[in-house]
């Protein structure tokens, strides 16, 4: 009855001896017992975390070996994971915050193993530490106002940025113009960018009032929301105003022209 536990012990200790590396979402050294900080998620969000499986030293000839697979020991309830598939390489594990967790952080025990112990390198236990948070997203738009002229373009750019380290789909939408709302789904990898166009054009006088919304979708709770403006006008001084939006066309040699109505239409305002 001694000797099971005995061999465990071996196997913790051998595991201790040397470190497996880390490669995402942060680059590190693990040994067994270490607890390490692995980034920030948005609720629902999945992060993903992978190892190198290849060691240099211990095991049965003391010249390292691969590990087989890692897998999740203990997580918080409501989460969900997936160990990492059998001898693949690297070995990727992922976790997922529930939809509407609470903010804080938590704690995930996870376990890199050799399957059997076939070449005697035991295993080793970490502890991964998340921090949930739902400002995890930003939202921008410019400009925040557009005058044209009627039929003319409005035309705004709208970026997005994944601030956390997990890679996440974001739907953005717009409501507010009839016929001229829009709906776009882009994916963001962990700690990206992306800019996208809108455009809308109205054919009579009036004043616009759009709402832009990005929503991730994991969760309906990571989201932001900007409210935009278009004016549009159908009388000649409203044309002159609209060049200064740049969205009029006209020949290049009547450029200047244009220019100085513009300019002098600003004094309309």
């Amino acid at each position: 009855m001694r000797i099971l536990p005995l061999f465990a012990t071996i196997c913790i200790l051998a595991a201790s001896l040397f470190a497996i590396e880390m490669l995402s979402p942060r680059q590190l050294e693990l040994t067994h017992g270490d607890k390490v900080e692995i980034g920030s998620i948005g609720v629902g969000q999945t992060i993903a975390i992978s190892v190198k499986p290849e060691v240099s030293t211990g095991g049965k000839f003391g010249q390292g070996g691969v590990y087989d697979q890692l897998v999740i020991v203990s997580a918080p309830q409501g989460w969900k994971y997936k160990d990492s598939k059998l001898t693949s390489s690297p070995l990727q594990a992922e976790i997922t915050a529930p939809a509407d967790a609470q903010e804080g952080e938590y704690e995930i025990t996870m376990r890199i193993l050799d399957e059997e112990n076939r070449e005697e390198l035991g295993y080793l236990d970490f502890t991964a530490k998340v921090l949930v948070k739902r400002d995890i997203m930003d939202m921008g738009v410019e400009p925040n106002q557009r005058v044209v002229s009627s039929g003319q373009p409005a035309k705004f750019t709208i970026t997005i940025s994944n601030k956390g380290d997990a890679n996440d789909v974001f739907e953005v939408s717009s409501e507010g113009m009839q016929n001229w709302n829009f709906r776009k789904v882009i994916f963001l990898p962990a700690r990206s960018s992306k800019t996208i166009s809108y455009e809308i054009a109205g054919t009579e006088e009036e004043r616009y009032e759009i709402s832009i919304t990005a929503v991730s979708k994991s969760s309906s709770l990571v989201r932001a929301k900007q409210d935009v403006t278009v004016i549009v006008h159908t009388n000649l001084i409203s044309d002159y105003k609209a060049i200064n939006d740049g969205v009029l066309f006209f020949p290049l040699f009547e450029a200047p022209i244009y220019s100085v109505a513009g300019l002098f239409a600003n004094l309309f305002n």
